[in-house]
C-alpha cells in the first residue's frame, strides 16, 4: 500500500472483535481485531488461542483463508464457526 492508496474497506462480514469462533479441528479462538497486510493489502484476521500452551500468544490469518470451506473427515466444514 502507497502512502496516497485508499485503504481497502473492511469486508462485510467480517469477524468482530472479541468474537469466539471454533476451528473445524476443536480448538476455540478469541478475533483480537483485524489488520491490513501492507505488503499485498490484504485483511488479516488476529486471534488469540483459548487454551493452555498454545504456541504463540496471537496467530494471524487471511480473512479470505478464515471464510473458506475445507474437507475434513469427508465432510464440507467452515475453517472456522462462530460459537
Amino acid at each position: 500500500m502507497s502512502k496516497n492508496s485508499p485503504i481497502p474497506q473492511k469486508p462485510e462480514g467480517a469477524p468482530l472483535k472479541g468474537e469466539v469462533f471454533r476451528h473445524y479441528k476443536g480448538d476455540k479462538y478469541r478475533v483480537t481485531g483485524l489488520a491490513l497486510n501492507s505488503a499485498d493489502d490484504t485483511w488479516m484476521v488476529l486471534y488469540e488461542p483459548m487454551y493452555e500452551n498454545a504456541a504463540t500468544e496471537f496467530f494471524t490469518r487471511p480473512l479470505a483463508e478464515w471464510r473458506e470451506v475445507v474437507e475434513w473427515e469427508g465432510k464440507k466444514v467452515e475453517r472456522f464457526s462462530k460459537i
